[in-house]
């Protein structure tokens, strides 16, 4: 398995490569009102309102880097949801995903000592029964 490997909150985290459709920089999110504690906002993608979940505040940790970065991945159904981290590190070559006792269910797995994250379980799971378009996001 293919992952790109991000740091979040100081530790090192892995997207599946094949789910990752761009790396930009985090330089304008749109925080909403009525949004889950673990949404930062929304960010203007390619002229598509497209849903930012925050790594760092996801796992419980404090934000260690003022500059931050998106990954922008597949979402449920079609819709692409972008992930905040402090930074992209590298991609990795690991061996098959070995589950975790007690993980919430948006992380699939550790892999090569690297904690496997599954979008699309994130979205369900922050926002149950997830529609990540923007109208929604905002109105649940």
């Amino acid at each position: 398995m293919e992952l790109l490997t991000v740091r979040a909150g100081g530790t090192i985290h892995g997207v599946p490569f094949d789910e990752v459709l761009e790396i930009i920089d985090a330089w304008s999110i749109t925080p909403l009102p009525l949004l889950p504690a673990g949404f930062a906002g929304v960010a203007d993608v390619h002229g598509d309102a497209v849903p930012v979940a925050d790594l760092t505040r996801l796992v419980g940790a404090e934000l260690r880097s003022p500059r931050r970065t998106m990954i922008v991945v597949r979402g449920p159904e079609t819709s692409p949801i972008a992930l905040l981290v402090d930074t992209v590190e590298t991609m990795a070559s690991v061996p098959d995903v070995e589950p975790l006792p007690d993980r919430p269910p948006w992380i699939a797995g550790v892999a090569a000592g690297v904690v496997v994250i599954d979008a699309r379980k994130l979205v369900e799971e922050v926002v149950p029964g997830a529609d990540v378009s923007l109208a929604r996001l905002h109105t649940e």
